[in-house]
Order: structure tokens, then C-alpha cells, then sequence
């Protein structure tokens, strides 16, 4: 199906995506990189930058190959010219190594103790060239990590990179809840999302019912229950192993699987902000909110078609607004420890609902809020979408 050939072609672009940070890594002997900033001048309507990259942090000995080769240079190591070097030919290499090392003889001959240094210096030089040599690595034809981007299938999928997210409001934020509280930290696994919730035709062609209504409409009146037996079935019918084991009302999750399942809260919330810290990924006025959302200002109290706004700088159509959300998580009270790819609180039977829906406020929608709904419990206003991650690679 054209489906999977899109799946089998992510996961080819994970492998490449390994590639590309080992070529990152010699790149970072000679530089350490900038950020990128996520950010988009709604008002300006300029076209969004891609999300954040964090700055990798050197080793200690790359710290000090650097700081030797600016001390000794006066600049920053010619990075350009070094990947001129890498791709000569071995002859080449070894006519140049041997030219090294003649000139440093020579420096060493002539010039003494100052001599010595310089010759250090050059054949440092040298071994860095021939770390770069051994790897081989084309920096340039490389491809890179892929970036969030819309990715054409038969359910419109967008792929999440992974990164550090703020969750959370800030104290002094006056249209914050106490439940947005304490902020902290998460570093979150990259995944594939939906790109909008589940509409009633995706529901019944999976489920094999009758879908209520235009097809186009979110499927709603859903428990996450419900959302739970459409994620096993999904995943059966395209290949997967499923996520989930089902006894009754009890469900248990296993993250090691490649099939679909619902968001946990730290991965919605990623998504939704795109990279930002306000309140909304466009920002904290909420003067542009009805580009992307429908809210009680413009929905007319009911539930509308997906995608018919536009989608977040990360491709998420619906993101706020129209329907909540399910997600994984019980409903719990915030730490404040910085956590990687958190699941939730442990017991309680409230499962977490995010994004807000067409009669919420601003206030309602923006990125930080939460609510909770009984796992059984089904309503106009609720509706899901699905992950999901490529299986890890152990051994």
C-alpha cells in the first residue's frame, strides 16, 4: 500500500538520519553550531523557520582541539577546506602526509624549541585531516535529519522531531490554571502524528461501521477506551504490532512496539507548540488564533470539517480547537524534575483530554491547558488522533 511504502520510507530516512549526525560530529570538532529558532512573525505572515536544534555540547577533547587551533590560527578552524581534503584520493594523502611531515622537520631543524610548537601544531592538524579521511564522510551529500514536514499518505501524517520541550505555564501567567504548574522540562523521542484528528470516515473504514455524518467531520463522541480499540485495530490492519493489551477496562502500553497509539501529554504538547514557550506557538496575543482554531468566536457552537484552517508551522491542522483530545496519560499533578518521554501519573482514573474544543475561549485553547474525562465517557466535543514511533533497533 502506498501507506506503508511512506512508512518503509521514514524508517529509510531514519537510518540516513544516523548518518548524518555521525557527519555531525566531525563537523562539530570545528564548530559547535547554532541553534536554529522555531519562530513565525504572524503578522508579517513570514514563512516559519524549522523547529530548534539544540547545540551539541562538545567532549573535553574536542573543546581543546578547538581552542588550540584558534590560539595558533586566529580563527576558526577552515572547516571548508578540510572537507576539500577529505575527498583526495589516497595517493594524494599520502604525498600530502609526507609532505607534513617533511616541513615539519624542517621547521623543527631550523627554528628549534619554536620550530617543535609549530610542527605540533601542523601535525595536529594532519591527524584531524586523517580522522576525516578514515570516515570518508560527503558532508554535503548527506542527507540531513529529517525536519517536521507534511508527509503525504493515505491518513496525513506529520513527522515530529524529537527535542526538549517546556510543558506548562509560567507563575506570573494570569490565564494560567494551578494544574499548569509547576513548568518544567522533557526531552521527547521523535514520532509521527496525525496531522489532523480522526474523521468519522477513517473511524468506520477501520472499524467497520457506518460513519455518522459527513465524513470529513472529526469522529467525536468517543471514549478512550473507544480511541484504544481503534489504535489496535489500526495497527493490525497496516502490519504493526499493536501497542496496547486490553482486559476490560485495564490497558497496559508497550513503547517498544511500532504501532499506533495515542499521544502521551508530553508529546501533544510538543507538538502543539512547535517549538515555542508562549501560549500559543504564534505567540501570546491571541489576536490570530482564528487562522488556526475554531473557538466559540467563529465556530458557531458546532463541530466543523478537519483542516478547513490553516495548520501549525509544524503541519498540525486542529491542533486547538474543534475537538479535544485524548491522550494516554492519567491525569495527574506536575513535577518538577526534568523528565525524558514521561507517560503520566501511575493511578487515577482520569485520562488526560488536550487542545480545548469549538465552545472553548482562548484561555481554553492555548497550549499549556489541560483537562481530564472519565476513560468511558463520550461526548460531541471529544475526538483523538494517533502516533506513532518505528520500532527501536536493539543488538
Amino acid at each position: 500500500m502506498a501507506y506503508r511504502k511512506q512508512m518503509q520510507e521514514q524508517e529509510r530516512l531514519v537510518g540516513a538520519g544516523a548518518l548524518s549526525s555521525l557527519a555531525g560530529r566531525l563537523r562539530g570538532l570545528f564548530k559547535t553550531g547554532e541553534a536554529v529558532a522555531a519562530t513565525q512573525d504572524v503578522a508579517s505572515e513570514e514563512k516559519s523557520e524549522p523547529p530548534p536544534r539544540e547545540k551539541r555540547e562538545l567532549r573535553g577533547w574536542e573543546h581543546a582541539v578547538a581552542r588550540a587551533a584558534r590560539r595558533a590560527t586566529g580563527m576558526r578552524p577552515l572547516s571548508g577546506i578540510l572537507r576539500r581534503v577529505d575527498r583526495l584520493s589516497f595517493p594524494a594523502m599520502l604525498v600530502l602526509g609526507t609532505g607534513l611531515g617533511l616541513g615539519c622537520g624542517a621547521l623543527t631543524w631550523l627554528l628549534g624549541p619554536v620550530g617543535l610548537g609549530l610542527s605540533a601544531v601542523v601535525l595536529l592538524a594532519g591527524a584531524l585531516v586523517a580522522m576525516s579521511a578514515e570516515r570518508r564522510v560527503d558532508w554535503e551529500d548527506l542527507p540531513e535529519t529529517p525536519e517536521p514536514e507534511a508527509v503525504t499518505s493515505p491518513h496525513g501524517w506529520v513527522s515530529i522531531s524529537g527535542g526538549r520541550c517546556v510543558m506548562g505555564s509560567a507563575d506570573d501567567d494570569e490565564m494560567a490554571f494551578d494544574s499548569e504548574q509547576p513548568r518544567h522540562e522533557v526531552e521527547v523521542t521523535g514520532f509521527w502524528m496525525q496531522a489532523t484528528p480522526v474523521t468519522r470516515r477513517q473511524y468506520a473504514d477501520v472499524m467497520g461501521t457506518n460513519a455518522t455524518g459527513p465524513g470529513d467531520l472529526p469522529m467525536t463522541r468517543v471514549s478512550w477506551l473507544d480511541a484504544v480499540d481503534y489504535c489496535t485495530h489500526l495497527s493490525e490492519r497496516d502490519g504493526h504490532r499493536p501497542c496496547y493489551s486490553r482486559r476490560g477496562d485495564e490497558v497496559t502500553c508497550d513503547w517498544d512496539t511500532d504501532g499506533y497509539r495515542l499521544p502521551t501529554e508530553a508529546e501533544w504538547e510538543h507538538a502543539a507548540r512547535a517549538g515555542s514557550d508562549t501560549r500559543w506557538f504564534f505567540g501570546d496575543d491571541a489576536t490570530p488564533l482564528e487562522r488556526y482554531a475554531w473557538s466559540s468566536s467563529n465556530a458557531g457552537n458546532t463541530v466543523h470539517p478537519v483542516a478547513q484552517l490553516e495548520a501549525s508551522p509544524w503541519g498540525l491542522h486542529d491542533i486547538y480547537g474543534n475537538v479535544w483530545e485524548w491522550c494516554w496519560d492519567r491525569f495527574g499533578p506536575y513535577g518538577a524534575a526534568r523528565e525524558a518521554d514521561p507517560t503520566g501519573a501511575t493511578s487515577g482514573g482520569v485520562r488526560v483530554l488536550r487542545g480545548g474544543s469549538f465552545g472553548g475561549d482562548p484561555r481554553v485553547l492555548r497550549s499549556a491547558n489541560r483537562d481530564g474525562g472519565q476513560p468511558g465517557s463520550r461526548a460531541e466535543r471529544i475526538g483523538f488522533r494517533c502516533v506513532r514511533r518505528p520500532a527501536p533497533q536493539h543488538g
